[in-house]
């Protein structure tokens, strides 16, 4: 009898994990703020990382000077992450004064439950970044 038990609470847990949840599960939430770390860190590789797979861009942003018009230092600021559905805004101030407005975070479902940057739009820019 304990040896069936023992084995239930083996292959319970077993189960629950392999079917039961994504350990790799990045929420939107979760992969904007990433981001948002990667930027204000000034590692353009990093935030390229959090791109989608599918993007056609995500090379060629692992570099400094591919990002438009986002300085790529310390000085980047967001503000509280808001929206609903796979959009998200947050505000954006570079620190420069040059791009101070809102980013507009398209997202992206690589697999269930782990969302990447689609797109990214930047109002006072008035276009994507990528």
């Amino acid at each position: 009898m304990k040896r069936y038990i023992l084995l239930l609470l083996i292959i319970v847990p077993v189960v629950f994990v392999i079917f039961g949840c994504n350990l790799n599960a990045v929420s939107i939430e979760e992969r904007i703020s990433m981001f948002r770390d990667a930027l204000e860190a000034a590692d353009a590789s990093d935030m390229a990382s959090h791109i989608h797979p599918d993007n056609s861009m995500k090379g060629a942003l692992r570099t400094n000077n591919t990002w438009g018009p986002i300085s790529i230092d310390e000085d980047n600021t967001f503000g509280s992450i808001s929206g609903s559905g796979s959009t998200r805004t947050a505000t954006f101030d570079d620190g420069a004064e040059n791009y101070e407005g809102t980013f507009t975070f398209t997202m992206k479902e690589d697999e269930p439950d782990v969302w990447y940057i689609d797109r990214l739009y930047l109002d006072s820019y008035s276009d994507y970044i990528f």
